[in-house]
Formats: structure tokens, C-alpha cells, sequence
């Protein structure tokens, strides 16, 4: 940086009569929130860097407070199909009035369940509630939670519903798979994520991913529990058999074919989730409990309506926060980029002309071009 700088120094001394330009890529950055932050109410966000969203809501938003196994149709631009069951026995606050659960073994009878979308797009984010079952993964194995496909039935372009990353709990650890499908050709590739929590207690899972290019490890996968870090990857595309490089279908699974040896079956054991955004772009608005992104130990995603370069309208959405809790409010672009944190106060209010205090350089010059 300190060389360039000098570089272009030296060119306007020496050339005073040539024009000069730096191009950037702008990071978000968040000028002003106006609104008031309780749950349900909408907000105004301005600033700038925020680049573009094709649609500005999420494919799905399913916080299951109408009592159905749906997304929330106002929310969403897409839908969701789930054979989940609605259910009221385990909420993660008092707001919360429904999640959906599934009794994965009954009696050694496997009962899988799954809750998906279809998109078209080469990455992904999701966020989700979860709650297993105390102590199920070390009584259970070949357990699969979590499934992206490059196509499913029903899904153009391809005809067989193989499989390409699977979160699945393996001889006593949690690893992401990616796999070409049974017998494809392509091989694999094992990514270990190590424990997963399964006290009983619900948890936050928000996976970020981008298929790579074909045998290349420029792909991209990062997996937080209760918001921090657990997996930053960059796998390889083993999906050499299939014409196309994007996602079709993303979905949360319930699934379990056998037992830790020497242990039996967890009968009549639920699991349950809620509060599940998925989205064919990374862009999206979140709130945390740290002024920067990567510090945050708590974070929940707001819900777009609107969506610009410099403004973003979005629905609040407190999640676990408590009434009266500073937060920060942060934009991530499509590449993953998070604005540095606007602090806020849910149930408080701010105004338009509230500026931020950016708290990162900015980005370095990537071209410059000598006129």
C-alpha cells in the first residue's frame, strides 16, 4: 500500500497534466438505522457497499409462529416442503410459540424427515434453531443433519439425486462430506468439524458455502455453532459427472440408520428446529453481541423486504435477544463482507442522521488505471 501510494505520488509530479483514478471495492458500511427495534416492527437501513440482491427476501423464512409447517409466505420468496410435525412442547423463549420437531426412531424403525428448498445458485447461507436430543451422538451413528444437492427429483438438468456436501455424524465426530454419489465418479472428500453440541439445549447453526470449480479446492464453507466459528474450508467440487456447477436443493435432515455398537435405539427421541432462513446469496442483515462479525458469540438474522446498493428495508427480528439488549447490526455482501457493527438497543430507536464510527480501513486500491 505504501508503495503504491508513493508510486502515484511520484506519477503526478512528474505528469501533472495526466488524470488519475483508483477503483475500489467497497466493503458495507452502515451510515444510519431509523426505526424502532422490537421484534416485528420494520427498519430503514442506509449506507453504502451494500451491492445487489436479486430478491430482497430470503427463499425461505419459517419462524412457524402461524402454527404451520411453512414458510412465512410474506417474508419468503420461496417455499418450503417439510414432512416436520408443528409443535408447541419446546420453545427457546416465551415469544416463541411453535417450532417443528420429528420422532427419528421408534421400536429400531427409522423415520427420516427433512425440511428443504429448491434454488438455482452456486452458494448458499442458512441459519437455524436446533435441538437434538441429549447425549443422542454418542448413541447414534451415520447420522445426516444437513444436506445440499446439485439436484433432486423434480430439479432440471439432472436426472439422479446424488449427493454433494452432507453434514453426517461418523464414528464419534461430525465431519462435512462431499461426495460425487454412490459409485460416481469423483470421489470424495472427508472436511472433520469435531463436536457438536447435543446437550439437549437449543443451539444456532449458520452454514455459508460456494461450490467450487471441478478437482479445485476454491470452494468455500463456513459453519458456526451458537455463532462462532467451527469450520472455515476450502473444499473441492467433486462432482465431476453432472453438468451443471449450482445447488438445487438445501435441506436440514432428521436421518439415522444406526446405533453406536453395543447401545441400543433412542426410541420416541425428538428433535426440533425453528426459526430457519435459507437464501441463495451470502447478502443478508444480521444483529450480534460484539461490535465486529467474527466476534459475536450470538447472532440472528433480520429479514429483507427491500434491498439497494445504499438502502435495505428490513422486518426485526429479535430472535433469543432479550428486551432492552445492546446489539450490533451488521450488513454481509454477496461475498461474505460484514459491515462493521452499528450498536442499537432493542426496544430503543434511532434516526436518520445517527452516523456510524467505522472501526477498519478501508479497502486497498485493486486497479489503478493511468489516463
Amino acid at each position: 500500500m505504501k508503495k503504491l501510494a508513493l508510486i502515484l505520488i511520484l506519477c503526478i509530479f512528474l505528469y501533472p497534466n495526466i488524470s488519475y483514478s483508483i477503483e475500489t471495492t467497497p466493503s458495507p458500511l452502515v451510515n444510519s438505522v431509523s426505526g424502532t427495534f422490537n421484534h416485528g416492527n420494520y427498519i430503514t437501513i442506509t449506507g453504502g457497499g451494500f451491492g445487489t440482491k436479486s430478491h430482497a427476501n430470503p427463499v425461505v423464512w419459517a419462524p412457524f409462529e402461524e402454527g404451520k409447517a411453512a414458510a412465512d409466505s410474506n417474508l419468503s420468496s420461496g417455499t418450503l416442503i417439510t414432512n416436520y410435525r408443528v409443535d408447541a412442547t419446546s420453545q427457546y423463549n416465551g415469544r416463541s410459540k411453535y417450532n417443528v420437531s420429528n420422532v427419528a426412531k421408534t421400536d429400531g424403525v427409522k423415520t427420516a424427515a427433512d425440511l428443504r428448498t429448491q434454488i438455482n445458485s452456486n452458494k448458499f447461507f442458512v441459519f437455524a434453531r436446533r435441538k437434538f436430543p441429549a447425549n443422542l451422538f454418542q448413541n447414534v451413528s451415520n447420522f445426516k443433519t444437513f444436506w445440499a444437492w446439485p439436484n433432486l427429483l423434480g430439479c432440471t438438468n439432472n436426472s439422479k439425486p446424488y449427493a454433494n456436501m452432507i453434514f453426517d455424524y461418523m464414528n464419534g465426530k461430525m465431519n462435512v462430506t462431499y461426495q460425487g454419489g454412490a459409485g460416481a465418479p469423483g470421489g470424495g472428500q472427508i472436511l472433520p468439524v469435531g463436536p457438536v453440541i447435543d446437550s439437549g439445549e437449543w443451539v444456532t447453526w449458520e452454514i455459508q458455502e460456494k461450490k467450487g470449480t471441478v478437482d479445485n479446492y476454491d470452494g468455500s464453507l463456513k459453519w458456526w455453532e451458537n455463532s462462532i466459528l467451527k469450520v472455515s474450508s476450502t473444499p473441492k467440487n467433486v462432482t465431476t459427472n453432472y453438468p451443471t456447477d449450482t445447488y438445487c436443493t438445501i435441506l436440514f435432515q432428521d436421518f439415522w440408520t444406526e446405533t453406536v455398537a453395543g447401545k441400543s435405539y433412542l426410541n420416541n427421541a425428538k428433535d426440533y428446529l425453528d426459526d430457519v432462513y435459507m437464501d441463495d446469496t451470502w447478502s443478508r442483515v444480521m444483529i450480534g453481541n460484539a461490535s465486529t462479525f467474527n466476534a459475536c458469540t450470538h447472532r440472528e438474522p433480520l429479514i429483507p423486504t427491500e434491498w439497494s446498493n445504499t438502502s435495505i428495508t428490513a422486518y426485526f427480528n429479535q430472535g433469543s435477544f432479550p428486551n432492552g439488549s445492546k446489539v450490533y447490526l451488521f450488513v454481509v455482501d454477496s461475498n461474505g463482507n460484514a459491515s462493521p457493527g452499528k450498536e442499537i438497543a432493542i426496544g430503543g430507536t434511532a434516526s436518520a442522521g445517527d452516523a456510524p464510527k467505522p472501526t477498519v480501513n478501508p479497502n486497498p486500491p485493486v486497479n489503478l488505471n493511468i489516463n
